[in-house]
C-alpha cells in the first residue's frame, strides 16, 4: 500500500500515517507492507517521521512525478476548501500540527494498493485536504487484495 502525502507540513496527513501507523503490524500480518511518498526536499523526511510517528519506509517525489501518473488532483480549490475545517480540528485534536509547508501546498494526496505485479486493485484520490478513506475500508482492501 502506498500513502501519498499532501505535503511534509501538513497536518492532515501526519494524522493519516499515525493511524496507519497504528495499524502498522495488521497490514503486515495480511501480507501488505506500508509505504508513504510525500513531495517536499530530502531535508523534511525526518521531520515528518517524527512528527507522525512512523517507523516505516519514507520516500519523497518532489517533482511530483508519481502524483500526476495517478492523477492525484493538484488545485486551490481542493486546498482551501470549507470541508477541510473540520478536519484541521479532528487532526488537531489527535496531535497533529501543521508546521511550514514542506512541498506543494496545493497537491491531494491518495492511496493506491498495488500487487507485485504493479497490478493497481485499489485507489483512493483525496478530493480535499483531509481526505482520507478510513482505516477499516484500507484494511478491508488490503484483505482483498491479498486474496487475489
Amino acid at each position: 500500500m502506498v500513502v501519498f502525502v499532501r505535503h511534509f507540513g501538513c497536518l492532515f496527513c501526519q494524522q493519516q500515517v499515525m493511524k496507519l501507523e497504528e495499524q502498522r503490524q495488521t497490514f503486515a500480518d495480511i501480507g501488505v507492507d506500508l509505504v508513504v511518498i510525500g513531495n517536499g526536499a530530502p531535508t523534511f523526511i525526518e521531520g515528518f517521521r517524527e512528527r507522525a510517528r512512523y517507523s516505516g519506509v519514507l520516500y519523497t517525489d518532489p517533482q511530483r512525478a508519481a502524483y500526476q501518473a495517478l492523477s492525484l488532483r493538484r488545485d486551490l480549490k481542493s486546498s482551501l476548501n470549507v470541508r477541510t475545517i473540520g478536519r484541521a480540528l479532528s487532526a488537531f485534536v489527535s496531535g497533529a500540527r501543521q508546521v511550514s509547508v514542506q512541498g506543494d501546498a496545493w497537491q491531494q494526496g491518495g492511496i493506491v494498493i498495488v500487487l507485485p505485479s504493479g497490478e493497481i486493485v485499489y485507489r483512493y484520490a483525496s478530493e480535499y485536504a483531509g481526505d482520507h478513506p478510513p482505516v477499516g475500508d484500507l484494511l478491508a482492501a488490503a484483505r482483498e487484495a491479498v486474496h487475489r
